[in-house]
């Protein structure tokens, strides 16, 4: 059901621990709660020179 809910609202998971985030607004640079920089856009660990294919 969490699966679902997650599915349904296009929430991301964390590569590194897993756990749900979802982005409200702002651009697709996340720190997640276990301090890891991911793009939220494609998933890779965050640089400074990334370029998201999703946007």
């Amino acid at each position: 059901m969490l699966m679902e809910l997650a599915k349904n609202k296009k929430w991301r998971r964390c590569p590194k621990c897993k756990f749900y985030v979802e982005k409200l607004q702002g651009c697709l640079h996340i720190t997640c709660r276990c301090r890891f920089e991911f793009c939220y856009g494609c998933g890779p660990s965050w640089s400074s020179v990334h370029q998201c294919p999703q946007t």
